[in-house]
């Protein structure tokens, strides 16, 4: 019983994390010599702009990454209304780990082109105003921009839905329209909604449940390159023994691969891993370092699990300042949690 709480513990908190990242969209760009393309941008050719723009924030077409160069092509071409423009721009605020983080800008420059139709910017803002990031926390406002790019089948918008009407605490839950949403997606390829159907047969949530299938349907997802959530829900099942022989060390190895692709719960599962020596030897340390980097997507449970351990000196130098300022971070976010240990390190350093 106890492992069946705990495995629909780690789905639901999962939910609670959620918030897709965000898109950035590939447009094929031109392949032309770095001086042409330049003296064409500053001709005004649009898409010389989005295209030079591209080449410096990816480091491309002989030229060194530069994203502040990026973003002032960026705006030429978006000056000019080209979307997928202002959607890159967005993107750069909200996600580019060597740029200022900014989700007010980012979620204005995503709603300038999902008002133009662009259905990656509307898939974006969703994930903000999701997340209350840049926009007043909302699923109803989010489930309208998803619906607006899930109506022009893109299939993460239509995972998402799925995802929010299966679990979402702020949206009434409707199995059947879940799993519709999902198999919608799984018909276009997508190994997310693979992922999440997993979760509906594994709970037995509007359909009969079948731990085999969502196994299957898990380990489909895992296979994909871009197959994080079935990798980190596969390694939920393997660690917590649910429907098949418990495999800590495989869980981790899961957890772990999950975790290289950015994908903040598994960075969790994997650090409480490292923590209690489960599947792997005890190291606080690279605990702390795989928080890290879940923080750094701005995770609220990671910050706060960092938070304690800069308080109590686990893994890392005690250092209480940052100790506070991680908790206040997370509690701006709406952390319960954060903000308690937050009001009682202040009230013993009274």
């Amino acid at each position: 019983m106890r492992k069946s709480i705990l495995a629909l513990l780690a789905l639901l908190f999962f939910v609670q994390a959620s918030g897709q990242p965000p898109v950035f969209w590939r447009r094929p760009t031109r392949v032309i010599v770095y001086r042409d393309l330049r003296s064409m941008a500053r001709g005004g050719d649009r898409a010389a702009q989005y295209d030079l723009a591209y080449a410096y924030q990816h480091g491309t077409n002989g030229v060194r990454k530069n994203l502040q160069k990026a973003m002032h092509w960026y705006e030429k071409a978006a000056a000019q209304g080209d979307t997928d423009a202002m959607n890159n721009i967005g993107y750069i605020y909200s996600c580019e780990k060597d740029y200022e983080r900014n989700y007010d800008q980012a979620a204005m420059w995503y709603l300038s082109a999902a008002e133009k139709g662009n259905i990656y910017a509307q898939y974006n803002l969703a994930g903000l105003i999701e997340t209350g990031r840049g926009a007043v926390r909302s699923m109803p406002g989010a489930i309208k921009w998803y619906l607006k790019a899930a109506e022009r089948d893109y299939s993460p918008a239509l995972a998402a839905l799925g995802r929010i009407y299966m679990t979402e605490d702020d949206a009434p839950k409707d199995y059947a329209k879940a799993r519709k949403y999902l198999q919608d997606a799984i018909d276009l390829g997508s190994s997310e909604a693979e992922a999440y159907m997993g979760c509906l047969y594994q709970r037995g949530w509007g359909v009969p449940q079948d731990r085999q299938k969502a196994f299957e349907l898990y380990r489909s997802s895992s296979s994909e390159d871009d197959g994080k959530e079935g990798q980190y829900y596969l390694g939920c099942m393997y660690e917590d023994g649910d429907g098949i022989p418990r495999d800590e060390v495989k869980a981790v190895s899961l957890f772990s691969s999950s975790a290289g692709q950015d994908y903040a719960p598994a960075a969790l599962r994997l650090a409480s891993c490292l923590m209690d020596g489960r599947g792997v030897g005890k190291d606080p340390a690279k605990a702390a370092y795989v928080l890290g980097g879940a923080a750094r997507q701005d995770d609220p449970e990671a910050i706060y699990r960092l938070a304690l351990m800069y308080r109590d000196g686990t893994g890392v130098k005690k250092n209480r300042r940052k100790a506070e300022r991680m908790l206040k971070e997370a509690a701006q976010y709406g952390h319960a949690e954060a903000e308690a240990a937050l009001s009682q390190m202040k009230s013993r350093r009274k």
